[in-house]
């Protein structure tokens, strides 16, 4: 059996990625390029391409192994054991970022760094976007399963996508509200927006990349679309297919304890998510959770809380999180040490008898400065 990617591996790519989806998408923006255009430049950087890269250069070589002789097969390995999946992907990263960062850093280094420090949060809007769009669309939410466990709505793409103060256009080719529910290897997701947005979806080159779905998301069987009227796209699983039509026609109830942690939501929630497990996870039963992030030109809020049988589990949990917190803060450079310091004092973890609460307060401008030190960091090594 592979082994886990460790935890401080993941994070590094998480920060990492961040920076480099920031570092061009803010330069582009700073010159007066549309949204649009600064978004894709910033997802192509990461994760797009490294990702992507990897992804077809490990199908492609673990494609070549299989169709080697035995022998061949045994030199091979012995030949390339030296490097494994992480060290790949490091330097395939390594490579993306060097052509997406390195002419900006060497050619118009001080243009960047001032891109960054003023354009940092180009993508938040600065005032909240209108209420309808916020509370979302409930026939997103209609649309799902009575037996779901996991629901993730993305209630305010429409308004983030209109820039700052949500008076520029939008981008017709995205859609404005998405839903994602999952159960036990089942997955629905429901997308609201226009025509020209929900016709691009290639459902055969979504169920062609199937076999790379993570092994912690199993997906049961391949997807089959529905169109609900002209605005409102419904991608589930076959398996799952004749739940979702028996839930859009009023023949069967919905997800009523997800929907009641949901409505428990702000309104000025842009991604809010709750779930009730029909399992115990790492032998942790855990009864239900709910969590909601809410983002504005001053500061980006996360909230979330877990609900446990006993205050044991509930302690035990606290404990894990708080030690990974201090495991993370001992990984951060000594230059980065502040401003990571900073925004991780920002985390707040707390127990009751029977519940976990995660709260977070973060300045954007500390974001972008702590990202930044990241970046000159990982530069000099």
């Amino acid at each position: 059996m592979a082994a886990r990617p460790r935890v401080g591996f993941v994070v590094g790519v998480i920060v990492a990625g961040l920076v480099l989806f920031l570092v061009p998408s803010a330069w582009l923006h700073a010159r007066g390029m549309p949204y649009a255009v600064c978004l894709v430049a910033g997802l192509l950087a990461f994760p797009l391409l490294p990702v992507g890269w990897h992804v077809w250069a490990e199908r492609k070589r673990g494609v070549a192994a299989a169709s080697a002789k035995p022998a061949a097969k045994v030199a091979s390995k012995s030949a390339t054991s030296s490097l494994s999946g992480g060290d790949r992907f490091t330097m395939r990263f390594a490579a993306v970022a060097l052509l997406a960062l390195g002419p900006l850093l060497f050619f118009r280094p001080g243009q960047t760094w001032r891109a960054v420090r003023h354009d940092a949060t180009w993508f938040i809007p600065t005032s909240p976007p209108g209420p309808r769009s916020l509370a979302g669309d409930p026939r997103l939410l209609a649309q799902v399963p009575g037996d779901a466990e996991v629901v993730v709505w993305m209630r305010a793409l429409d308004a983030l996508q209109a820039g700052a103060g949500g008076d520029a256009r939008r981008d017709a080719d995205q859609p404005d509200e998405a839903l994602i529910a999952f159960r036990d290897g089942e997955l629905i997701m429901v997308v609201r927006g226009p025509d020209k947005a929900l016709s691009g979806v290639d459902l055969d080159d979504v169920n062609r990349q199937l076999d790379k779905v993570p092994a912690w998301m199993p997906i049961k069987g391949k997807f089959v679309a529905r169109r609900r009227g002209k605005d409102l796209l419904v991608i589930v699983t076959e398996g799952w297919a004749a739940s979702a039509d028996d839930r859009d026609a009023g023949k069967s109830t919905g997800p009523t304890t997800l929907t009641e942690r949901l409505n428990g939501a702000p309104r000025d929630a842009v991604i809010i998510a709750a779930a009730a497990p029909s399992r115990p996870i790492s032998g942790i039963t855990v009864n239900g959770a709910q969590s909601w992030l809410r983002v504005s030109k001053n500061d980006i809020r996360l909230d979330g809380e877990m609900f446990v049988s006993d205050k044991t589990a509930a302690l035990a949990i606290v404990a894990t999180l708080r030690a990974s917190q201090k495991d993370l803060e001992g990984k951060v450079p000594s230059e980065c040490k502040q401003p990571m310091s900073r925004l991780l004092s920002r985390i707040v973890i707390d127990s009751g008898e029977t519940s976990v609460r995660l709260s977070a307060r973060w300045d954007p401008k500390e974001i972008g400065e702590a990202m930044m030190c990241g970046l000159a960091a990982a530069m000099k090594e």
